[in-house]
């Protein structure tokens, strides 16, 4: 199968759905989605824990 071109990647993302609907995850959910190998970037304010609470549950998970 060859590379895509730069005009077959366009015209994948013309065609994509862009419709309204709620893309939010739980904890459980985010964390599936990462796989063993994964390379995860922590980022956001400095006092709000957030970020940590999915670092977390990738561990609890024993994820990458």
């Amino acid at each position: 199968m060859s590379a895509m071109t730069f005009i077959d990647a366009r015209r994948r993302l013309e065609a994509k759905d862009r419709s309204l609907r709620d893309k939010r995850a739980s904890l459980v959910e985010a964390a599936a989605l990462v796989k063993d190998g994964d390379h995860l970037a922590i980022g956001g304010c400095l006092y709000s824990r957030t970020p940590m609470a999915v670092l977390r549950e990738v561990l609890r998970q024993r994820r990458g």
